[in-house]
């Protein structure tokens, strides 16, 4: 079929014009705006797109204009991305403006693969999911351009386990917990036709699930969130339905049997739900016919009297006082009531009979007298409007309200278009069954319930309903053209009125007052950039939000102008100021007016940056290059800036450079490792080591961002456009000849410029440092800790110790300037001196003594006793104790001083073998002994060493069987070894008479120890009892 159109304008205003349909014409006038209403659905904006190429090919340029915040996007992409592939480019300017060029049509793109529907693969993916699975759809996966293939990433951000390939998709159960997923609380803006699979999902997860930011799906074919609703609370669920949100609390078993009306999608929008109003005199039985009729119908139940009951008591338990309508209005707006199987709940809790109560009655009265009240409490009756339909059970008509009758808000009057039936004679079933014949002669499209219904009619008992909704897709469309009325996502301008606790209060000339966070109107720096009285732009974020609240977002606003802003940086290749904040994978994040943007790596600078650091907390200026609202994206240049700045200027000093050349430049940046200087359109690099021939810890020290200084060229690249700096260069080299000038040993005065951890550097002259190794600070102190022995800034006198004038190296020591005390007692004692000192330490080699000129000697453990063991004679000193010693050795080069305690006394066993030499008969006492011999004592610290075959000319296996401690012992020294200071003895040489040889002594004294012997009678005796 063919049809032609006429554009025409109001007022000749394009930006207003709109588009009549008729048999006859369709014509576009030239530079023709259309203007699209984006928030309601995306496909208004995809069937415009979609038709303009099939208008005559003379068509001029067509800009469409989009109202409001754009839906569902990626059904956008996906309609550009298909024209595309028919030949025909649409230009977007961010999702406000979509431009068709002059004369498109559309073009056979040859092959073209179709993909299976996205949105009726979730159906399949949840099932799977739910069951556990595995479950694969082929014909969408990964590379698909569908929007709806996000809810693979829904899936599995409640648990499921998704896996992808190009074209499939594959799923099974949650991972986390058996047959349950996680709640999951998102904004499905973008996926609003898959988020009714997921709002199924939620029925089986593990708490309450929200659902946002899908207001479209109330303006689909039937009102889808309603319907939703409806459904999901008949298996069980608890289901708070907003404005634009879903809140579902799965139940804990969901409910077997239940009967799901799967017409709704069927229905169009020409249906409203039918709201059925009962009201009459108290003890008329109106609350028993309206919990009749909604049960017949299948519609849900409100008991709207019960509201300012529940109201009532909520303001009794928080202790609100009558007159207090601020905090009775804010109660009303977020009362939590539910109204289920004839019980009414508060707060979870089930009230149906304490709301009955008098005094709760008589303070509701009260409570109703306010205007703010009862407009809060009109829009929570409204909120409870859902399919198929809701029965509402007004508030008694008795003498008590006779005042409510009169008043501006709601007044208490029987509606003009109200049914009103005579029910005198009638009783309960009958009036129900009067009111569902009454309901289906209105011939309401959704009506389908089979009742037998009567013929009789009850006095004061009145029913309205709400006009059935007429209109037609067409309708809508032709609204989304002209409505100028504001609209969730628009940004406008609100006044604010006061503070209340954490929350700003602002009027935006709505329905209501909103109630904006604090936090949201706080600058970086943590003040508040608004006082009352001020106007500020805020967001839409909805105009009723269930409980008759307006919803307002500054922070959505701020954010909206900064992508504006940016979007337009973009269009114009306009420059932005951001801030760098810091660090992240390929490059640097920027804040630019709040928005979070990327700055990759390369393009920082026009050369290679290493270390990214010195830019961090830096705010300059960049240029955006790239763009994606949708996806949160961002990307800007720092290089295209300063590529842009340096022009001809650059080229024409580029020529003019050469190594060795000075040239003038200002100081543009400064880093740990140097500083970067513009030279007029290119920046040139003074590494800090050329700074200046002394030390410099940085280059803060010696430079300052914006000062003009003079440097020499080092190094020029021209291939990569490097040029290396140096100040330094411009004066001669102190180096030179320092040999000549500080020879070996010479002593002077300099300045610590460096303390580390191995010793301190010291200027002796401008641009030249020495070494003071920690070694070489103090005499006695080898392991000072340089801190503490100078502090920067000191002047010291040192010595020079060595020069390596190639190496740029000079070694100084400072100790070498003091007197070295090694040499002053070397001076002062000898070896054999005595002298007397405390002890400073005990080691496991021996005890140090403290010495005059705060240094130490060393007492080997060797040197301690004649005759105790090193660790029997070490347990005799402790720190502290003042001893005497003998000087046994000085080595001044090794700083070494050997001492000896045990040298002081005269040694025992060389006076005892000086007094019995080898043949002597002596006397002893057994101090031990075993079977292979005993150790006899001889003097005081003189022991001899008796074998078992030196006992008698008998041979004896077992010393014990003749000898045991005590036993007094005579017997000849056979043996002496003053090496090794031990005696062996001889009880059968002395029995013999016989000299002992030398060769045979010396081989028994190498496995023996030293020892005396005297057996006498004893032994005697002994062998002559064996032999008995």
């Amino acid at each position: 079929m063919q049809k032609r159109a006429e554009t025409v304008a109001d007022n000749a205003d394009p930006a207003t014009s709109m588009i009549k349909t008729n048999p006859a014409t369709f014509i576009i006038a030239p530079h023709q705006q259309l203007s699209v209403r984006g928030d309601v659905s995306s496909q208004f904006l995809s069937a415009v797109l979609m038709a303009l190429p099939l208008l005559p090919a003379a068509q001029p340029k067509v800009m469409i204009k989009v109202d409001g915040e754009l839906i569902s996007k990626p059904y956008i992409d996906l309609t550009i991305s298909l024209m595309a592939r028919f030949g025909v480019q649409v230009e977007r300017e961010g999702w406000q403006r979509f431009t068709l060029a002059a004369g498109s049509s559309y073009q056979a793109p040859g092959h073209l693969a179709v993909e299976g529907d996205a949105s009726s693969a979730s159906y399949f993916l949840a099932a799977g999911a739910i069951g556990g699975g595995p479950l694969r759809v082929t014909g969408v996966g990964a590379e698909s351009s569908q929007g709806d293939i996000g809810f693979a990433n829904v899936l599995t951000r409640m648990g499921a386990n998704v896996m992808m390939g190009p074209d499939w998709i594959e799923v099974s159960g949650a991972t986390h917990s058996p047959c349950r997923f996680k709640a999951i609380d998102m904004d499905f803006n973008l996926i609003p036709d898959a988020a009714m699979t997921v709002a199924v999902l939620a029925l089986f997860a593990e708490g309450t699930s929200t659902l946002r930011n899908i207001a479209s799906w109330r303006v689909k074919e039937t009102d889808r969130l309603a319907a939703m609703a409806t459904e999901l609370r008949k298996l069980g669920a608890t289901v708070d339905a907003g404005t634009d949100f879903l809140r579902i609390t799965p139940p804990a078993t969901l409910t077997a049997g239940a009967e799901i009306n799967t017409e709704h999608a069927k229905q169009h929008t020409k249906l409203h739900v039918p709201v059925i109003a009962i009201d009459g005199p108290t003890a008329s039985g109106k609350g028993t016919v309206a919990q009749q009729v909604a049960k017949r119908l299948g519609f849900d139940y409100l008991d709207s009297g019960a509201l300012y009951r529940l109201l009532a008591l909520a303001s009794m338990r928080r202790q609100l006082a009558v007159e207090d309508v601020a905090a009775l209005t804010r109660l009303a707006r977020e009362l939590h009531v539910v109204f289920r199987d004839g019980y009414v709940k508060l707060d979870g809790a089930n009230v149906s009979d304490e709301i009955r109560a008098e005094a709760i009655g008589n303070r509701a009265s009260e409570i109703a007298t306010h205007a703010s009240v009862r407009q809060a409490l009109i829009a929570r009756q409204r909120a409870f409007r859902t399919l198929p339909g809701l029965v509402a059970d007004g508030r008694d008509m008795a003498q008590r309200d006779a005042r409510d009758i009169q008043r501006a808000n709601a007044p208490l009057k029987p509606a003009e278009d109200a049914k009103v039936f005579d029910t005198s004679s009638l009783c309960a079933d009958q009036v129900t069954d009067q009111i569902l014949e009454w309901f289906a002669a209105l011939s309401i499209p959704m009506f389908h319930a089979q009742t037998h219904y009567t013929s009789k009619f009850m006095s004061d008992l009145q029913t309205s309903t709400s006009a059935p909704l007429t209109e037609s897709f067409a309708a809508l469309f032709a609204e989304s053209l002209t409505r100028q009325d504001m609209r969730a996502g628009e940004v406008i301008s609100a006044e604010v009125v006061r503070f209340d606790h954490n929350f700003v209060v602002v009027n935006a000339g709505l329905k209501s007052e909103a109630y904006i966070a604090l936090e949201e109107f706080l600058n970086d720096h943590g003040e508040l950039e608004a006082q009352v009285g001020d106007f500020v732009s805020v967001a839409i974020d909805a105009l009723e939000n269930g409980y008759g609240d307006t919803v307002l977002s500054r922070d959505k606003a701020k954010r909206l102008a900064s992508w504006l802003s940016l979007e337009k940086a973009l269009d114009d290749s306009a420059l932005v100021t951001g801030t760098i904040t810091g660090k992240v994978k390929g490059g640097l994040t920027v804040m630019v007016n709040g928005i979070r943007a990327f700055l990759p790596g390369s393009l920082i600078d026009t050369r290679p940056v290493k270390d990214t650091t010195p830019y961090e907390g830096t705010t300059t200026e960049f240029r955006v290059i790239k763009l994606d609202r949708k996806r949160n994206n961002v990307v800007l240049s720092r290089r295209a800036v300063i590529e842009a700045s340096q022009g001809e200027e650059r080229a024409k000093l580029l020529e003019t450079l050469q190594e060795g050349a000075v040239v003038e430049g200002v100081v543009k940046n400064i880093t740990d490792y140097g500083a970067f200087v513009d030279l007029g359109g290119i920046d040139g690099l003074l590494h800090i080591t050329d700074i200046a021939w002394r030390r410099v810890r940085h280059p803060s020290e010696a430079l300052t961002v914006g000062q003009t200084i003079t440097a020499k060229i080092l190094k020029f690249d021209q291939e990569k456009n490097r040029v290396s700096l140096g100040v330094k260069q411009l004066g001669g080299d102190p180096w030179e000849g320092i040999a000549r000038r500080y020879p070996s040993s010479t002593r002077l005065f300099g300045k610590v410029t460096n303390i580390t951890d191995y010793g301190a550097f010291v200027e002796v002259e401008s641009g030249i440092e020495g070494l003071v190794h920690v070694s070489e600070m103090d005499w006695t102190n080898k392991n000072v800790a340089p801190g503490k022995a100078v502090q920067l800034g000191d002047e010291v006198e040192v010595m020079v110790l060595e020069i390596d004038e190639e190496r740029r190296r000079i070694s100084l020591g400072m100790k070498q300037c003091k007197p070295n005390p090694w040499d002053d007692f070397s001076r002062n004692y000898k070896k054999g001196d005595k002298l007397s000192g405390a002890i400073k330490s005990i080691t496991d080699f021996g005890v140090f003594i403290g010495l005059p000129g705060a240094i130490d000697g060393l007492v080997h453990l060797s040197d301690l006793s004649w005759n105790e063991s090193a660790e029997e004679a070490v347990r005799k000193f402790k720190k502290g104790d003042e001893v005497e010693a003998i000087v046994l050795g000085i080595d001044v080069e090794k700083e070494r001083i050997s001492l000896g305690i045990k040298q002081l006394e005269g040694d025992p066993f060389n006076n005892y073998t000086a007094m019995n030499d080898k043949g002597s008969i002596v006397q002893g006492t057994v101090k031990s002994v075993d079977a292979k011999g005993a150790i006899v004592t001889l003097a005081i610290e003189v022991e001899a060493y008796l074998r078992a075959s030196e006992l008698g000319r008998e041979r004896v296996e077992d010393a014990r069987t003749v000898l045991k401690e005590g036993d007094a012992v005579d017997a000849m020294i056979i043996n002496i070894d003053r090496k090794t200071r031990s005696i062996n003895l001889s009880v059968k040489a002395k029995e013999a008479g016989i000299q002992p040889d030398a060769n045979q002594t010396q081989r028994d004294n190498s496995s023996a120890a030293s020892g005396t012997t005297n057996l006498g009678a004893l032994l005697k005796a002994k062998l002559d009892s064996q032999n008995q």
